[in-house]
């Protein structure tokens, strides 16, 4: 049950594969949480229902994440140690900022823009016993309201630029290695300060009000 369990998490088509061994078909069944309806797929195996663990789980304010390396997956109550809160938010004038969670440590050195691209600087120091993930792709920043998602294209067009050689950290960082990275945005007029938020091992971080070095 425990491997089937995983698979829900992870996914709903990975969990139909899990219980290949029993009768399963999709269900119409509706899924309520504290009275909220959750649009999502519940499943029925051998006349039981099954519901994705992860939007349950998040509906009920926990923190849902899966250790690849461990084939785990861990939930943190909102009421646990492990901290299933609301994004927080960071309030730094000066870099370089660090943030920690879980003996993973992700730190901003340096924000800057010039006419090719806006820049965050990160480092990574795991100092943890399992691997850790970057997970640059989820990053975003917020710069005079506006909310700016990262691209993978933009991004992957200056890593693979030789002439740029900007660093790109490797996934996953395994225990007791650090790493460093670039984060890539498209230029922005009018900027001065930005927000920049990171997702820090299972915990989501948001620093605000960094300076950014604006290049002519």
């Amino acid at each position: 049950m425990k491997k089937k369990l995983i698979l829900i998490a992870a996914s709903v088509s990975l969990a139909f594969a899990a219980f290949g061994a029993g009768a399963f078909a999709a269900s119409k069944t509706k899924l309520f949480v504290d009275g909220k309806e959750v649009k999502t797929n519940v499943i029925e195996v051998d006349g039981s229902k099954y519901v994705p663990l992860r939007a349950v789980s998040e509906m009920l304010g926990a923190k849902v994440g899966y250790e690849p390396s461990t084939d785990t997956v861990n939930i943190f109550s909102a009421s646990s140690e492990g901290k299933a809160t609301e994004p927080k938010n960071i309030n730094y004038t000066q870099l370089p900022v660090t943030l920690e969670q879980d003996q993973f440590k992700v730190t901003v050195t340096k924000v800057e823009q010039d006419s090719d691209s806006l820049r965050v600087y990160v480092s990574f120091q795991n100092d943890s016993p399992s691997d850790r993930y970057t997970m640059t792709g989820i990053s975003s920043i917020v710069a005079n309201g506006i909310k700016y998602e990262y691209d993978v294209n933009f991004n992957f067009e200056r890593y693979n630029n030789k002439e740029l050689n900007y660093a790109r950290a490797k996934d996953p960082i395994k225990p007791k290695i650090s790493d460093k990275t670039v984060l890539f945005f498209k230029p922005i007029k009018d900027i001065d300060k930005i927000d920049v938020n990171l997702r820090v091992h299972l915990e989501d971080l948001t620093i605000k009000d960094i300076k950014v070095d604006v290049k002519e």
